[in-house]
């Protein structure tokens, strides 16, 4: 069960997983400041009713979240995790 704006543990869990992840797919250091752009995009993301592990990574690959720093990102995103 999900309400608007509020995630329950095993969802933070999820969420905290998945950015982790993707981060180190695409190349994201644990301090970069685009990390926590990501961040926030799953956060939306998830309140937008996003809520499960496919319906986020078919978003994140669909969006193509990009790093800034990168000018091959459209390669680095379509990125695969468990």
């Amino acid at each position: 069960m999900r309400s608007h704006n509020v995630a329950y543990p095993h969802q933070v869990s999820m969420l905290a997983d998945m950015l982790e992840d993707y981060c180190k797919v695409v190349g994201l250091a644990p301090c970069a400041e685009e990390r926590e752009r990501v961040a926030a995009r799953l956060m939306a993301l998830f309140n937008a009713g996003f809520d499960t592990r496919p319906k986020l990574r078919a978003a994140l690959r669909g969006e193509g979240i990009r790093d800034r720093r990168s000018s091959n990102l459209k390669r680095r995103s379509r990125f695969r995790f468990q």
